[in-house]
């Protein structure tokens, strides 16, 4: 299913197809990009505590976003990067059945290093709707 690297033309390097490329980021209007964003959500969101993620939720009156944190204790770069596709991939997939829209901050924990990405996105997608259940949505503005 996943497409071999291809060799760039001008520069002779491997790159990923850009179809791959679509499916492991998500579009701005999804990301929290902003660190006064993610500390808000932190601050105010309810929090979700599992074995490989922490998982803090806030009600948003615009689109669902996503911030991930991932830090330098869990592991090299590549194994960073690794948990945050399989965390992108899994808010993904349970945006798409979400109600209302939340601000999501996971922060991923010792654990997810070795856990499968489907127990990911079942940790994920019912931390988010445990936290949803608890919290009332936020009113617009």
């Amino acid at each position: 299913c996943v497409a071999p690297l291809q060799r760039s033309q001008k520069t002779g390097s491997h790159r990923l197809p850009k179809v791959i490329l679509e499916m492991a980021s998500l579009p701005r209007q999804h990301r929290l990009r902003k660190s006064l964003e993610i500390t808000h959500t932190l601050d105010h969101g309810t929090k979700t505590v599992s074995r490989e993620i922490v998982v803090f939720t806030l009600p948003s009156s615009t689109t669902s976003k996503l911030g991930i944190i991932v830090t330098r204790k869990i592991g090299g770069a590549v194994i960073r990067n690794k948990i945050k596709r399989r965390l992108r991939v899994a808010f993904r997939q349970c945006h798409q059945s979400m109600e209302l829209p939340v601000d999501v901050v996971v922060i991923a924990r010792a654990d997810a290093r070795g856990a499968d990405p489907a127990r990911l996105a079942q940790r994920l997608t019912a931390s988010i709707a445990q936290a949803t259940r608890r919290s009332p949505p936020r009113p617009t503005v």
